[in-house]
């Protein structure tokens, strides 16, 4: 008994003293805490129409996702493009899956 006791305390203290990454990383172009990114999502009108017209459909659309912070400036395209939730989906302001 006294030996598993030991050989637990030994990895709990083991375990304790391991270097993880540090708590706060370096922060890099895209993380800059004066400047509010802008994202910008393009999909084709008539496919938005849809959307609305089709709220409990979870059909997935291609879109352009933009990310721009002034220094970086980065484009993914196709990205999927859907609405999102479950009861908001038959509210006024709606929520979109990227």
């Amino acid at each position: 008994m006294k030996r598993i006791l030991s050989l637990i305390l030994t990895c709990m203290l083991a375990a304790a003293s391991a270097v993880g990454q540090p708590f706060h990383p370096e922060r890099g172009e895209l993380f800059v805490d004066t400047v509010v990114p802008r994202v910008d999502i393009t999909v084709n009108p008539d496919t938005l129409a849809w959307i609305y017209a089709n709220p409990a459909s979870d059909r997935e659309f291609h879109a352009a996702f933009v990310f721009d912070n002034g220094t970086v400036r980065d484009m993914v395209d196709p990205v999927g493009f859907r609405l999102r939730g479950n009861t908001s989906r038959n509210s006024q302001k709606k929520s979109f899956k990227v």
